[in-house]
Formats: C-alpha cells, sequence, structure tokens
C-alpha cells in the first residue's frame, strides 16, 4: 500500500507532514512516561553509580560496587547529571533525547533507503508501539543503545557513503559495545557488510577506529574490565576469567524458577509488545525474493545485512532472557526491553523489504506464512492472558445439558469450570489463547478474500497475507500492550522523587554511612550528596549471596550475611521502605534507633512507599 502511495502524485512535503505527526505523537506519550513511570532498579542504578563513578567516589570495576555493565551505561547518565544537576529529572531528560534521537535516526536511515512515505511510516512504527516509548522512556540503556544503532545504519546504509561515513559508523558500533557488551555482534557484522559492499580498505580504517577505542577503554580499566565479559564466556574455555566470577560455593538469594509454559509466555509477551517490528521482519524473512542478480545486487545484499542483524540479535537475546541462566540469575521477562535494543533495525528491516516482496510465491512459501501467523496470533493472544483472559470468561454462553442447550445464557467461565479439573488460571490462559488462535484465522481469512480480489487464490497470497498482518499489527499493538503499556502513575513521580530527597537532605547530616532497604530504585540517594550508602546495596537483594568470602564478594560488589549484620552493626542510619517496616520491626528497637519524621510522599503512587528514617542512638554492643 505504501509502495501504491508514494507512486501518487502528491507533494512531498504530505509525507513529511505525516512524519511530523508520528513525531508528535511519540514525543507526547514520551513526555508522559516520563513523568508518570516508576523508577526501576536498572534506572536507579545506572544514575547513582554513574554519579558516583563521575564524581569520582568509586572507580568503574573497582572493589565495593557491580559495574555488571559496559563503562558507558553509567558515566554517560553520571557525567550528563555531574553537568546538570544529579536526580531524576536530568535522567528522564537524557532519557527522552535518547529516543528522539533514535527515531530521527531511523526515519532518515528509511527515507535514503525506500522513500518518504515509507520513512514516515517508520516514525508511526515507534509511535504505535507504546511498549517501546515507555521502554525508551527511562534512563536506562535501551533508548541510548537504539539511538546509537540507528545512526550506525545511517553511516552505512545506501548510495553516496564515504570513507569517513564508515569510520563514523565503526566507531559508534563501539561505542554501543561500551555502553552494553550484548551488542558486540554489531561490530562484527557491520565489519562482514563493509567488507562486502565497500572492500578491504573501507573495513581495515573502520576496524581500526573502533578497535583503538574499545582498547583504549579497555586498557584504562584494565584488568577490572574483563569482570563484564565473564558471564557471557563459557567457563570451561575461560579459566583466566575466574577471578572476576563469584566462586562455586556462592549461591543467589533471588533467582525465581520459572517453567517452560512460563519462559514462551515471557517469549510470545516480547513479539506482542513489538508486534509491528517483529511482524515487518519476520515476513520480510518468509516473502524474501532472491534476485538473478543477487550477487550484484545492492539492494539485496543491503537486506540480508538487515536481515542478519536483525535476526541475529534477536536470537543471541531470546536465548538470554528466555532460553538461558546467563548472568547470575534467570531474567526471564527481560526479552521485551531486551527487543528495544534493536527495534531500529527490525523497523529498518520493513522498510527495505517492502521492495523484496515476492509478488508470486510458491506454495510452500504461502503455507509457511500462513502457519507463521497462526502461531504468532495464538502466542500473542495466549501472553495477553491477564488482559484478555477474564474480559473473554465473562462472555455470556449458551447454557448446555445433556443433548442440547437449556434456556438461558451463563458465562464462558462457568461452562468451562464445569469441564472437569481446570482451574481459574488454566481457563484464562485457554480462553486467551483460543481468542489468539481466532484472530489469525481472521487474518488468513482476510487474505485470501484480499487475494481474490486480486485475481487469483493463489497469486499473491504471501504479499496479500504480509499486508494485511501488517495492517492488523498497526492497528492492534496500541491496544495489546494491556496494563503493561500504561502509565504506572497518574501523578509526577520526578516531583514525588524530587520532594523525598529534599526532605531526607534535610533531615540527615552529611558524611552520614547509610544502610538502605528504602526500595528497589535508589534514586533518592542522588539528592543527598555528602552522604553514602553501601555500593553492593544498589542492586539490592539481586546481589545479595549466600555463603562466600565477604572480601571476596565486596571484592566483585556483591554482599552476603556476614557483610548485611556488619553494616547494620556500623551504620548512623537505616532508610526503609515503609511496606518493608514489618520485617525489620524487631530489630529497630526504641532502646537503639531514634526515628526522624518519615517522607511526607512516597516515591512513587504506589501504596507504603513514603521512607523511615531510623537514626543510631548508641554503638550496637555487638560492634564494640
Amino acid at each position: 500500500m505504501l509502495r501504491r502511495l508514494s507512486g501518487l502524485k502528491l507533494p512531498r512535503w504530505a509525507a513529511v507532514a505525516l512524519a511530523l505527526l508520528g513525531l508528535t505523537l511519540y514525543l507526547a506519550q514520551a513526555w508522559v512516561y516520563n513523568h508518570t513511570n516508576i523508577p526501576g532498579l536498572d534506572e536507579g542504578a545506572y544514575l547513582y553509580k554513574g554519579y558516583l563513578f563521575a564524581t569520582g567516589e568509586y572507580v568503574p570495576f573497582g572493589p565495593g560496587i557491580l559495574t555488571n555493565k559496559a563503562p558507558l551505561a553509567f558515566l554517560i547518565p553520571g557525567y550528563l547529571q555531574r553537568a546538570f544537576g544529579a536526580g531524576l529529572l536530568t535522567g528522564r531528560a537524557y532519557a527522552l533525547g535518547a529516543g528522539l534521537l533514535a527515531v530521527l535516526g531511523t526515519y532518515f536511515t528509511a527515507r535514503r533507503i525506500s522513500n518518504p512515505w515509507i520513512a514516515a511510516a517508520a516514525v508511526w512504527a515507534f509511535a504505535l508501539s507504546p511498549m517501546m516509548i515507555k521502554i525508551y522512556s527511562g534512563a536506562v540503556t535501551q533508548g541510548l543503545i537504539a539511538a546509537l544503532l540507528a545512526w550506525m545504519l545511517y553511516l552505512v546504509l545506501g548510495p553516496g557513503r564515504t570513507t569517513w561515513h564508515l569510520v563514523g559508523a565503526g566507531l559508534l558500533a563501539s561505542i554501543m559495545i561500551l555502553v552494553r557488551q550484548n551488542m558486540a555482534p554489531v561490530l562484527v557484522l557491520l565489519l562482514v557488510y563493509v567488507w562486502l559492499e565497500y572492500g578491504r580498505a573501507a573495513t581495515w580504517k573502520s576496524a581500526l577506529a573502533a578497535g583503538l577505542l574499545l582498547a583504549a577503554v579497555h586498557a584504562a580499566y584494565w584488568p577490572n574490565i574483563l569482570q563484564m565479559w565473564a558471564p557471557w564466556l563459557p567457563q570451561s574455555l575461560t579459566p583466566f576469567l575466574d577471578a572476576f566470577r563469584l566462586p562455586a560455593d556462592v549461591q543467589p538469594s533471588w533467582n525465581p524458577s520459572v517453567d517452560a509454559l512460563g519462559r514462551l509466555g515471557a517469549f510470545f509477551e516480547g513479539l506482542r509488545h513489538h508486534l509491528i517490528v517483529v511482524t515487518a521482519g519476520l515476513f520480510a524473512l518468509v516473502t524474501l525474493r532472491v534476485p538473478a542478480s543477487w550477487r550484484t545486487d545492492a539492494r539485496f545484499r543491503r537486506l540480508l545485512y538487515l536481515l542478519t542483524l536483525y535476526f541475529g540479535l534477536f536470537a543471541l537475546h531470546a536465548w538470554g532472557a528466555v532460553g538461558s541462566d546467563y548472568e547470575f540469575f534467570s531474567c526471564v521477562y527481560c526479552f521485551t526491553p531486551y527487543l528495544g535494543f534493536f527495534a531500529p533495525a527490525g523497523i529498518l528491516l520493513g522498510a527495505e523489504s517492502l521492495g523484496h516482496w515476492e509478488s508470486t510465491p510458491s506454495r510452500v512459501r504461502a503455507i509457511i506464512a500462513a502457519l507463521f501467523v497462526v502461531l504468532l496470533f495464538a502466542g500473542v493472544g495466549f501472553s495477553a492472558f491477564e488482559d484478555l483472559g477474564q474480559p473473554i470468561l465473562e462472555l455470556p454462553f449458551p447454557r448446555l445439558r445433556e443433548g442440547g442447550l437449556a434456556p438461558g445464557w451463563t458465562t464462558l467461565e462457568a461452562v468451562m469450570l464445569s469441564m472437569g479439573d481446570i482451574k481459574l488460571a488454566l481457563a484464562r490462559k485457554l480462553a486467551s489463547l483460543a481468542a489468539g488462535l481466532l484472530a489469525g484465522a481472521l487474518v488468513l481469512l482476510a487474505a485470501y478474500l484480499l487475494s481474490r480480489r486480486r485475481g487469483s487464490t493463489a497469486r499473491g497470497y504471501a504479499s496479500a497475507l504480509g499486508a494485511t498482518t501488517l495492517a492488523i499489527s498497526l492497528a492492534l499493538t496500541p491496544l495489546l500492550g494491556g496494563r503493561a503499556s500504561r502509565p504506572d502513575c497518574d501523578v509526577d513521580v520526578i516531583a514525588l522523587n524530587e520532594e523525598v530527597g529534599y526532605h531526607l537532605s534535610g533531615l540527615i547530616p552529611e558524611g552520614s554511612q547509610i544502610y538502605w532497604d528504602g526500595g528497589l530504585s535508589v534514586v533518592p540517594m542522588l539528592y543527598l550528596p555528602g552522604r553514602s550508602m553501601y555500593g553492593p546495596q544498589i542492586n539490592s537483594g539481586y546481589t545479595f549471596v549466600r555463603g562466600g568470602d565477604p572480601d571476596t564478594l565486596l571484592r566483585l560488589g556483591y554482599w552476603n550475611e556476614t557483610l548485611q549484620a556488619r553494616w547494620l552493626a556500623e551504620a548512623d542510619l537505616v532508610i526503609v521502605e515503609m511496606q518493608r517496616y514489618p520485617g525489620w520491626k524487631p530489630s529497630l528497637t526504641p532502646d537503639q534507633f531514634g526515628e526522624y519524621t518519615r517522607t511526607p510522599v512516597g516515591t512513587s503512587c504506589l501504596p507504603e512507599t513514603k521512607l523511615r528514617v531510623f537514626k543510631r542512638l548508641f554503638p550496637d554492643p555487638a560492634a564494640l
């Protein structure tokens, strides 16, 4: 449809206006999420660790603080806060800017490799994906990586690329690695593409620029920077990295067991939240047309590069989140935010593939496309059971009796629960799965009718199915996010955290040592210059382990029962989130601790998120 639209005699400014409208919608949603999303553990860690690094209180990969990601993930927001002020406002402004750069980079790249109308559609792929906007609205690394990737592709794709463009692309690819080490395959695939497209000399120059930057940063933090690579490399092949791994006798205190069905649901949840991007990418793969002159077709090589880039990263992150426990503990439900890293590659793959969709596919390829649609929508329906399951079960259903229908109506829930040993949770999943299967069947039917209108039931069926699925994905994506894609609060969480932070700064004397149990996010600590907390506690219970030598754990940024007891005995103050206070009540006795005025507001709109501050009255005798 977009290809036909681009051939109409419409002014070019109309396509630009459409893109600007989509960008405005994107920014409006991002602004709302910026002010309403609750800061999570990762956001607080990136901001607070970054600020500590930027001010020299800690050193990346040094003892006492976990640096589990590449250094620029922390240093970039850290130095921005040093320049513009520490706090959530600076962090969220940084996130807003990174997301905007990701959209603009994708737009300008799509415009070069396709046309203004498809480029406008690329902007709308962002604007109609509320979950993706929500991911980019926090001061985490997804938005920054997406921006770097989009502009790297802008430098390397399309005609008129010079050596300096390719060198710049190599530098951006290396910066991506220095932000998140999981993006290392991007540089490898970039150099392969540059070799095939631009030749050996350009490849060496791009590789040299990227290599020098990587080497310089690694040399600055050598050898402790090897901490960030240890979880990614097989221990049997890299015993020399054991000094940067936790000892074998250490066990995580938090490692939830997620069964195969839960992992499958997490996988399809990721597809649901990125439905437009995933659909475009997968149909580009299914309906790919290989030209006779594929060896000399630059556009086809570009398409192959984007296919390899997107699906290579997709497979790597699906394995990392859903298929393994690569980083000491499982992060199955990280798959949705992981897909945000490389969404621009998927959108550009869709933009490029519009010129390669096969108009006369074989019967086998049409069948594969149809099976994909059924599987995709069935999985999407299944993963949405928390939002869709109960409303579907409450639909009216005819009463049944042996041999026929009974008078009156009941609900689908009553019917399903009466069918043997089916529990309500399973009934919700089955109902949502059935709805997904039905949606997939309706998509197949719509594509069949569309292909018939074009003159044949077989000719163009895969293309008709691709166009239909993309259109439905565009329509459904804003709705399929469910509760997860809605704003977390209806109040300004930036203002809440500032009020909490300023209240604490007025109570707590400078030089105080704080034991922190004030919630997953340590954002309030950004407003407490001159006060310290114990570094491993920044990652809360995720770095709390059982067993192990305290000195070894502290060197790697972890803590255990021994360190917990030591810190609690020596800390000047204990900050506790109200909902966590019941577990603390026996320890914070009035004879040892006095309480300051609790914060007037919570750190979010959630109940029991006000902070209680307890000051030690005299040293714990056990510590003397």
